[in-house]
């Protein structure tokens, strides 16, 4: 299959045993390593296992006019999320049927970073930019280590500056981890603690390393 976006990872993936042969949102993604499934899982509900979630699309909504831009996009009050908070939200169309779930990252009033999926975030907000003081643009460059588990704090507290032990659940904040800027969030899909580690492209398969 072709793709027409890369992760900078797909190296150590292969090496870790997957074919690479799955895609998501045009990115070729480890659906299956050489490890035992259970014993993955196993790992990340005791100790710490690590995601690459660069396949989700992050897109950069900036301006005088971003917050009035995603309230009129999104089923959320923008407007009630302070700089460093981070929140799920929806999309629907005009018959109210969802169309996209997201995940609204704000930076600060006129700056926000918006990770969605396959859905049509991305065509809502090409058809209503024209309306408002505001800029979208798709980053392709940055990257999501996803560190999920009990052991997610310990290992990851120590190599940062961040005061990560106080970071609130759907909270997030640039700092950086191993000497690499970074921004880190703290949420996941995986039932137990952990972090969202978003960073460019190039410190990718280091801060990879240095993690695992």
């Amino acid at each position: 299959m072709s793709f027409t976006r890369q992760s900078a990872l797909s190296d150590r993936h292969r090496k870790l045993g997957s074919d690479l042969s799955s895609g998501w949102n045009d990115m070729p993604i480890p659906q299956n390593y050489s490890a035992d499934p259970y014993d993955e899982t196993e790992t990340v509900r005791n100790r710490a296992g690590l995601f690459d979630v660069s396949a989700l699309k992050i897109v950069n909504v900036s301006g005088p006019e971003a917050q009035a831009f995603l309230n009129h996009l999104l089923t959320s009050d923008i407007s009630k999320a302070k700089p460093g908070d981070s929140h799920i939200s929806n999309i629907v169309n005009a018959n109210g049927g969802l169309i996209d779930d997201v995940l609204v990252y704000v930076d600060s009033p006129d700056h926000y970073r918006v990770s969605h999926g396959g859905g049509a975030f991305e065509e809502a907000a090409a058809a209503a930019k024209g309306n408002f003081k505001v800029t979208v643009a798709r980053d392709d460059d940055v990257h999501i280590l996803s560190l999920q588990g009990p052991l997610a704090l310990e290992t990851l507290a120590r190599h940062t500056p961040m005061k990560l032990s106080e970071l609130g659940y759907f909270h997030h904040g640039k700092t950086t981890l191993f000497g690499k800027p970074v921004s880190i969030g703290r949420g996941g899909y995986s039932g137990e603690r952990g972090y969202e580690v978003f960073c460019s492209a190039a410190d990718a398969p280091y801060l990879w390393d240095a993690i695992l």
